[in-house]
């Protein structure tokens, strides 16, 4: 079908809100910490596109803008960043039956301080530097991951795995638009900042800038909480 070009950016959204809805029916047992990370991340979203995506990356197009002084506020976006943090927060323990074992009931605020800083450091770096954003936020959320890992072996198993499954879920939704979406190429190519340039590369017709960042955010959201509090799981993969 074809879709009018403010309307594909939620079209692009509706795949990973149904696996969000899946997860969300799968697992009642993670729902609560599915909901707060999806708000968190919706957020998270809004304000990257602003800082960052907008000026470099992509410059959709959205069915209710919504100009907030200078920022620049898509419902749209506000859904891909909710439910994409929500799948990636919960997706290992939902597919593998992980649940807590024990936490660390310390101030968890000095870690949450040390993986902020991490991301913002190398993204902000890069991005400084003349690295594209998405390949910025890309680096930062795997300098993380790999932060976490080194000082919780433990949660290697959980980044890994949610990371190849982060980037098979957007690999799959990417694929089902691409076949329903007959002028995707016309949204790319009006959208897509880095279209027709020397980083316009794909697999399948998917950016690779996209898979890219998908598995590094996700190898990093999938740990971010239970580094900052403390917590243990059952049978640690790998």
């Amino acid at each position: 079908m074809t879709v009018p070009l403010e309307w594909i950016y939620l079209v692009i959204t509706v795949p990973f809100a149904i696996v969000w809805c899946v997860l969300w029916l799968y697992a009642p047992q993670l729902r609560r910490e599915q909901v707060r990370m999806s708000i968190v991340f919706a957020v998270i979203g809004v304000i990257a596109e602003n800082w960052f995506y907008y000026q470099d990356y992509w410059n959709p197009q959205s069915i209710l803008p919504v100009h907030f002084g200078s920022a620049l506020i898509f419902p749209e976006a506000l859904m891909f960043g909710g439910v994409f943090g929500g799948i990636a927060s919960v997706v290992y323990r939902a597919v593998f039956g992980i649940r807590e074992a024990s936490r660390d009931f310390g101030n968890p605020l000095p870690r949450l301080f040390i993986a902020g800083g991490i991301f913002l450091f190398v993204s902000y770096t890069l991005f400084f530097l003349g690295v594209n954003s998405i390949y910025a936020h890309a680096s930062g959320a795997l300098a993380l991951a790999i932060y976490i890992v080194f000082r919780r072996p433990d949660l290697r198993g959980a980044s890994l795995a949610s990371g190849v499954l982060m980037l098979s879920i957007l690999f799959v939704c990417y694929s089902v638009v691409l076949m329903t979406v007959l002028n995707m190429e016309q949204f790319l190519a009006s959208a897509w900042l880095l279209y027709d340039t020397p980083l316009d590369k794909r697999i399948a017709g998917i950016p690779i800038t996209e898979l890219v960042w998908g598995f590094s955010v996700g190898a990093s959201i999938s740990v971010i909480r239970a580094y900052v509090k403390g917590i243990r799981y059952t049978a640690p993969m790998l």
